[in-house]
């Protein structure tokens, strides 16, 4: 009997260290994801980024930053619009595969509408995939912990 215990003891010391180590884990895999400690890239980077933004290329993280950017940037924010006017402006083809609202901007000639449209849409886009990223990992946890504590149970079974 005091064996067993002994042996339960130090799996459950065990089990709540890499229960612990988990959940540091999780914690600096989370800042690593959400870009902590990145600094707001310059404007040459994020002009580049403009065509792969518009045609949905970009990986999340470069998106928000993107978005982060044009937020707080008029310049850039214009070359936003000057491309849109351009692809869009001077090229009604284009505007068949949008939706309706983006379609009434452009045909109203608001590209700062449009702009503006486009950013909200994925901020909501980003934040709903963080979401679900979030809600993946705690889904992951959960079924970690029951992994545990079933081990704890079947322990608790075969030593008593």
């Amino acid at each position: 009997m005091g064996k067993g215990f002994e042996t339960i003891k130090k799996t459950s010391k065990n089990v709540i260290n890499l229960i612990y180590l988990f959940c540091v884990l999780s914690r600096c895999a989370l800042k690593c994801s959400e870009g902590i400690g990145m600094n707001m890239i310059d404007c040459k980077q994020i002009q580049k980024m403009i065509v792969p933004f518009a045609k949905g290329e970009l990986t999340l993280k470069s998106e928000e930053m993107f978005v982060k950017h044009l937020m707080n940037c008029h310049d850039c924010r214009e070359e936003f619009e000057i491309y849109y006017i351009v692809e869009y402006g001077l090229n009604e083809r284009e505007i068949k595969g949008l939706p309706e609202k983006y379609k009434t901007l452009i045909k109203d000639y608001d590209f700062s509408g449009l702009v503006e449209e486009k950013l909200k849409d994925s901020e909501i886009k980003t934040a709903n995939i963080r979401r679900a990223e979030h809600f993946m990992r705690m889904c992951l946890l959960f079924v970690n912990i029951c992994m545990v504590l079933t081990f704890l149970v079947l322990m608790i079974i075969l030593y008593f």
